[in-house]
């Protein structure tokens, strides 16, 4: 793995929701943690002592280094996890924020609406008034 940076997704319509990175990171994520697990378990000094202290030191070593491995993995996969989650949550903020802003003008615009056929109501009550009922 390179040493830069962790480079996020850009999070756009043409490309994968925030709701599907979610999952997969997470899904990814708990596999490798439980292979960790497994990796971690399956080591014993008793399966390589008999092969000399040089050889017992670099199978130790080797080991720790899979194990490490998997966990820059882990730990990035829990920055992308992040990412996606923040990404999620400012898209439902933002389209709760239009629901808002669609729900005050559609109330404004009722608002006018029934003014308006309140005044044309009258409008035509009185002419209806006027036509029918000369002195």
């Amino acid at each position: 793995m390179s040493s830069s940076a962790l480079i996020l997704p850009l999070i756009h319509l043409g490309g994968s929701g925030p709701t599907t990175l979610l999952a997969d990171y997470s899904a990814a994520r708990q596999a490798l943690e439980h292979a960790l697990r497994l990796l971690g378990e399956s080591y014993h000094d008793r399966d390589y002592y008999l092969l000399g202290q040089a050889s017992h030191r670099e199978a130790r070593g080797q080991h720790i280094d899979r194990c490490s491995a998997i966990g820059s993995v882990i730990v990035a996969l829990r920055a992308m996890e992040g990412h996606a989650l923040d990404e999620r949550d400012a898209r439902d903020n933002a389209r709760r924020v239009i629901t808002q802003e669609q729900a005050a003008w559609v109330e404004k615009h009722e608002t006018l609406h029934l003014h308006a056929r309140a005044a044309a109501d009258a409008a035509y009550a009185d002419k209806y008034e006027a036509d029918h009922h000369q002195p």
